[in-house]
């Protein structure tokens, strides 16, 4: 088999082995996993301490609502209430005059629901916020009939000014971590003076209520390890002032109140906690790629972090689908990395598979590790010669690895050992030789005839170094070679045992020359660089003579016999107590 008909095995075997379930069923379930379930796991927005909103707005009667933004059309109904002494308000009817400047802000705004309802498909938030509406038009006041606009700084124009405190609620939904959408709906009081005079007074007051609804989207901005962030966007509100209760100390002005509605874009600035993506998220995420090992471990995390989340029984099931999933991904890694050659990852990932495999997943893994093992030692089985030794070695052991009992990975290992023990032939190192054809033989005994002529090649060798060894007369060497020769071939030992021993004996006497002369050249030396010293002592390697010179004659003279070895111990007695003096062959060698 070449090459290339063994990757393409690999790569076929890596599309038409088991199948792994996939989340998202069809091509659709995928386009709407990836678009509107990227936040499935999200923290929910708990909290909008601060929110600016500032923008432009236009206004008219009731039917305003129905134009469009910023409509130049003219009103078929003034919005100012009047009494039954005027009919008709038209300063109103030109657009200028029916243009303002809207800044609302909202603040400590929270989601109380979330503390008693624990789920983040929406963000519902109350809060508390001040308003204000500055109307651009200074018009004067209508001529006919004529109305009463004199005051002591100057004629009142119509510039209505309005401010209030609300209570506002939002709805909102985030699909992914940078937007939100939302409904906004507030209500509260409203205070609105009418008139300014030329020279700045207020005049004419009144009060009322104020409602408003918007829809609006966010782009959110900040560090993902920070609990809060940023957010910027823009809202289209509908705003609508009912004033009732008009104070006019003076009683010069016709107007009763004010039902007027407006509309505008407004651009929006705020900070907000929560709404972060979590690793359910992340697992989530994991689990569309099919990454079901990366998939679990962030579920498992999102599950120990969050014991209160209101998507904890999704992750759970989550988690359990992706463990269900695991051994065939394993496997296909296996495959995947058996195709790159990288075969003791690959045999790692296929038995990690067996781990949490089912019966079924089971035969499927053995079947193919099979095939994979057979696929390995084919390959070495055709490409041996261009390989090292070791990594044929290496490959049989991956696939003994993935099939144990496969016999034709036992001929090929032993075939390799064979290989290896015929290279420390050709070197010398016969050791090394002798060690690989005995596993030759351990795994593979259907070669024990090849060996056996390989193991006749190795005693003939041991033989001429034995030859050349004693013409050196290295008998080191000789018996060394005599007993690799009895290893071998246990059955000629009786031939060569009286022959080891003898040389034994020669190594025994010519090591117990040189030790002699060995501790004589050193009692010598000992000697003679303490008699230059201290005379009158004794010292080792002294003559019986020369100590009876120094200490005389002992009192007691005993003969010791240690094995093959005598010695004469002299006994002297002083103040001191009693000193043993030890002679070997009339030579001091111990004091005692």
């Amino acid at each position: 088999m070449n090459l290339g008909i063994l990757i393409f095995f690999i790569v076929f075997l890596s599309n038409t082995f088991c199948q792994e379930e996939t989340w998202a069923k069809t091509p659709l379930d995928v386009l709407w996993s990836k678009t509107f379930k990227k936040m499935t796991f999200r923290d929910p927005l708990v909290f909008t301490p601060l929110e600016m909103k500032a923008g432009y707005f236009y206004y008219g009667d009731k039917s305003f609502w129905q134009n469009l933004p910023y409509d130049g059309s003219s009103i078929t109904d003034t919005p100012v209430l009047l009494d039954s002494s005027q009919f008709g308000f038209n300063i109103l009817d030109n657009i200028s005059n029916r243009r303002g400047i809207f800044i609302e802000i909202d603040f400590l705004r929270t989601n109380l629901p979330h503390f008693i309802f624990h789920q983040n498909y929406f963000d519902l938030q109350f809060g508390l916020g001040l308003r204000m509406s500055q109307f651009l038009a200074n018009a004067n006041l209508p001529t006919e009939p004529i109305w009463e606009s004199s005051s002591s700084r100057g004629n009142y124009n119509f510039k209505p000014y309005a401010q209030g405190i609300n209570f506002n609620t939002s709805m909102s939904w985030q699909y992914s971590t940078k937007r939100s959408t939302y409904l906004y709906h507030s209500i509260g009081n409203s205070q609105m003076t009418f008139y300014e005079s030329e020279g700045g007074d207020l005049y004419l007051n009144g009060t009322g209520l104020s409602e408003s609804f918007g829809i609006g989207t966010k782009f959110i901005r900040g560090e993902v390890n920070k609990s809060f962030g940023f957010s910027y966007g823009i809202e289209y509100k509908w705003n609508r002032i009912y004033i009732m209760n008009v104070v006019d100390p003076e009683n010069i002005s016709p107007i009763n109140g004010i039902d007027l509605v407006s509309s505008g874009l407004f651009l929006t600035f705020g900070i907000q906690f929560g709404g972060k993506k979590t690793t359910g998220d992340i697992a989530y995420q994991f689990m569309r790629n099919n990454d079901f090992i990366k998939a679990a471990e962030n579920f498992q995390t999102f599950l120990d972090d969050y014991s209160r989340h209101g998507k904890r029984k999704k992750a759970l099931k989550m988690l359990e689908y992706c463990r269900t999933q695991i051994p065939y991904q394993q496997v296909l890694n296996g495959i995947d990395q058996t195709y790159k050659r990288d075969y003791n990852e690959a045999i790692v990932w296929l038995n990690n598979a067996e781990d949490f495999a089912d019966s079924t997943l089971l035969d499927e893994i053995y079947s193919r590790k099979r095939k994979i093992a057979i696929l390995l030692l084919d390959s070495v089985k055709t490409y041996k010669n261009k390989m090292t030794i070791e990594e044929a070695e290496r490959i049989v052991r991956n696939a003994i690895d993935l099939q144990p009992n496969l016999e034709l990975a036992n001929e090929i290992l032993a075939s390799l050992y064979l290989d290896k023990g015929n290279l420390n032939i050709s070197t010398g190192n016969y050791s090394k030789a002798l060690f690989y054809y005995n596993q030759v033989i351990d795994i593979y005994p259907q070669m024990s005839d090849l060996v056996s002529n390989k193991l006749e090649d190795i005693i003939q060798a041991y033989k001429k170094d034995a030859y050349f060894a004693a013409k050196l007369e290295d008998l080191y060497l000789v018996r060394k070679s005599l007993k690799s020769i009895t290893e071998i071939k246990p059955e000629i030992s009786s031939e060569l045992d009286f022959l080891i021993i003898e040389i034994e004996d020669k190594i025994k006497e010519t090591d117990d020359n040189k030790s002699r002369n060995f501790i004589q050249k050193y009692i010598e030396k000992k000697k003679i660089e303490a008699s230059k010293n201290a005379p009158n002592k004794l010292i080792l390697g002294m003559t019986k003579k020369e100590v009876e010179m120094i200490y005389g004659v002992p009192r007691y003279i005993d003969q010791i016999e240690n094995g093959n070895s005598f010695f004469e111990m002299w006994t002297f007695q002083s103040d001191k107590g009693k000193e043993y003096l030890f002679f070997e062959e009339d030579i001091l060698i111990k004091i005692k």
